[in-house]
């Protein structure tokens, strides 16, 4: 019943990566993901318009992806690749200022035809230090924790120098100092204890809109097993957490999740989305009775999406305001009926809430929803 984990890219990664031979990805494959991503009945429905914007969103956002898989993927399986500790390099060799992590992947094919890298390796591999094999790849490539905690040197031969990647960023843990989904385990503890209360259910459906790696779901699951995961994103990356990978746009909420999610989470996603307003739709018509949804909100600007010089879609600044507008409106009718509550909301979405028509608040939007919404247009 739960939407498939379409993933044709690293499908395709993984395939290659066991032949051992990875071939270049181009515009066929990105209009191969964006079919992937909008094949779905979504939970709002949407325009014609709509839908042909998130597409071209989709596609210039995939073109970047695509970008990075040859550069760093392709050559993951192609060239010789060996891991190392940190403490085993001098990194004063590679200038650029890149932060130093434990785990190293060096592109020893690249690297080696550099004079003084080549020499590097030849010390390297009198420690003992060998090229991965194949099963190896396939080991640590299958951990989103260790691609996420990863640092991967190759040589970049347009800028002559060394360059370093990492495997994505974004993917907040459950508590963090700052940008955590709670502020102790205990906090979410208490919550889920709180929907079972609610709800009388044993198991609980939870989902993390715009979760990336998914490691706030895993640090959930590990804490309380009792609980079914959904990790929806658009990130492409070969590994992620989650019982279910969700792999739509927000605002492309899949219909058969139609109330049956117990706690939504989201936490600094929203300002990539194109359509903020219609992603939060689709989390209050997605929560369960009883449920909790818990949401880093932001009206999406997707410049945080495509920096310059990538081109990017862009909304009239006037139709963001009536669409917020709108929603407030929707979701204070809800409150005056009583099918949702939004305390422990920020003040700022209270007063956009309560009083819609001003200014359009960003902030923390809490809401448990009272009753079914099933029979009610919003």
């Amino acid at each position: 019943m739960v939407a498939r984990d379409h993933n044709p890219l690293f499908t395709k990664f993984w395939e290659e990566l066991r032949s051992g031979k990875g071939v270049e990805k181009g515009e066929a494959d990105v209009e191969t993901l964006v079919e992937a991503y909008t094949n779905v009945k979504t939970l709002t429905p949407l325009s014609k318009e709509e839908m042909e914007k998130i597409k071209e969103h989709l596609r210039l956002f995939f073109r970047i992806e695509i970008n990075t898989y040859n550069r760093d993927y392709n050559t993951l399986i192609n060239d010789e690749i060996c891991l190392v500790d940190s403490r085993d390099i001098n990194f004063d060799m590679f200038h650029g200022g890149y932060s130093v992590r434990k785990n190293t992947l060096l592109n020893i094919s690249h690297l080696a035809r550099e004079e003084r890298y080549g020499k590097m390796i030849q010390e390297l591999k009198t420690k003992g230090i060998k090229a991965l094999t194949l099963e190896e790849k396939v080991r640590l490539f299958s951990d989103p924790t260790f691609l996420k905690k990863t640092q991967y040197y190759t040589w970049e031969p347009i800028l002559s120098r060394v360059a370093a990647t990492g495997f994505g960023s974004g993917s907040r843990r459950l508590t963090e100092q700052s940008g955590g989904y709670y502020h102790s385990n205990e906090q979410f503890l208490e919550e889920v204890q709180a929907i079972r209360g609610r709800t009388g259910k044993p198991m609980l459906r939870i989902l993390d809109v715009g979760s990336n790696f998914g490691f706030a779901l895993k640090d959930m699951k590990d804490l309380d097993p009792n609980i079914e995961t959904f990790n929806m994103t658009i990130d492409e990356h070969p590994s992620l957490f989650g019982d279910h990978i969700v792999r739509h746009p927000a605002e492309m909420m899949p219909a058969e999740f139609e109330e049956i999610m117990d706690l939504i989470a989201s936490q600094v996603a929203f300002r990539y989305f194109l359509y903020s307003d219609i992603a939060l739709r689709n989390v209050i018509k997605s929560l369960a009775v009883g449920g909790v949804a818990r949401i880093s909100y932001q009206v999406g600007d997707t410049i945080h999406s495509f920096p310059p010089p990538y081109s990017r879609i862009e909304l009239d600044e006037e139709e963001v305001r009536n669409r917020q507008r709108a929603l407030w409106a929707s979701i204070k009718t809800l409150v005056d009926q009583g099918y949702l509550d939004i305390s422990g909301s920020s003040s700022q979405i209270k007063e956009g809430i309560l009083n819609p028509g001003k200014d359009f608040p960003e902030g923390f939007v809490m809401l448990t929803k009272n009753k079914s919404t099933k029979s009610v247009a919003f």
